[in-house]
């Protein structure tokens, strides 16, 4: 019996700490690098959720078209449609043009909801250096791409000033909309020459108050932003299990994939957890006959 143990828990050592062996390979150091992004975006860039909460009106950026506004001039009180924010940066290799193909695939398929009237799309770029000529080159390129992509549906997305926003702004003034204000947190990687940060997108009342957090790309069902649209609109929100669920996931630079040995982690610590429970259980016992017979 005892040897019988001693090789479960060996085994199942070897299965929970499979993904920390070194093979002996020859490791690449691009991958390498990439993987270590990829853990500190799952373990330290984690989103702080502020449900509910206003976010500040007097942030300054700067649209495609160079004007500048501050977030009190699209966030009023009179003012009936939802926002979807997104954060992303105009040189970002993969990452944030995938989020937004995803954004826009769910937005294209939204039976009732229409862009400039039922809801409206602010993005920010999270690179100081970014220019608002850079907002527009980018605005007018995705236009290009989604028009021509999405040109076989049966309802197109329209592209406008007021209904997309293509912003910039100061890394100050940034900084505190997106961490401070919305929670989104981002870093940037000299090693790599990019940002670091996670796959979300928000979605805010008319006024500016956080409503909604989606994680991942894109969201399973159109119904799920189609409620989520509705109740900002009425000035509600709700919490998420998207965040739980996302440390299931990695991106593999098409999107987020099931990780295979994060799930068998789990299920080797669940059980682990009851077979100690039941040595324990098998050691009381016998140890309380003991006592029964002795007395």
């Amino acid at each position: 019996m005892k040897q019988f143990f001693f090789v479960f828990f060996l085994s199942l050592s070897n299965l929970l700490f499979a993904g920390y062996k070194t093979t002996g390979k020859k490791v690449d150091g691009e991958q390498y690098l990439r993987k270590k992004q990829q853990e500190r975006i799952t373990n330290d860039l984690v989103v702080k959720e502020r449900l509910g909460e206003l976010v500040k009106k007097d942030i300054i950026l700067t649209n495609s078209d160079g004007n500048g506004f501050v977030l009190g001039d699209i966030f009023q009180e009179k003012n009936i449609i939802p926002w979807v924010v997104v954060f992303v940066y105009f040189r970002c290799p993969k990452l944030c043009g995938t989020v937004l193909d995803g954004l826009v695939e769910n937005l294209l398929e939204l039976r009732t909801k229409k862009a400039g009237r039922d809801y409206r799309l602010l993005i920010v770029s999270i690179d100081p250096t970014d220019t608002y000529q850079d907002a527009d080159s980018y605005k007018k390129r995705l236009s290009k791409i989604y028009r021509e992509q999405f040109s076989g549906k049966k309802k197109k997305f329209n592209f406008s000033s007021e209904d997309w926003t293509f912003a910039v702004g100061s890394e100050k003034q940034v900084t505190e909309f997106a961490k401070l204000e919305i929670g989104f947190p981002y870093s940037y990687n000299k090693e790599i020459n990019e940002f670091e940060h996670p796959a979300n997108f928000f979605i805010l009342t008319p006024n500016g108050k956080i409503s909604r957090y989606f994680y991942g790309i894109g969201v399973k069902n159109s119904f799920d932003l189609n409620l989520a649209l509705a109740e900002a609109k009425m000035d509600k929100f709700r919490s998420t299990l998207e965040k739980v669920m996302l440390y299931c996931y990695r991106f593999d630079g098409k999107g987020y994939a099931l990780h295979g040995l994060f799930i068998m982690k789990i299920f080797g610590t669940i059980v682990l957890i009851s077979v100690l429970i039941f040595l324990c259980f098998l050691i009381f016992s016998k140890n309380k006959k003991l006592n029964q017979r002795n007395n």
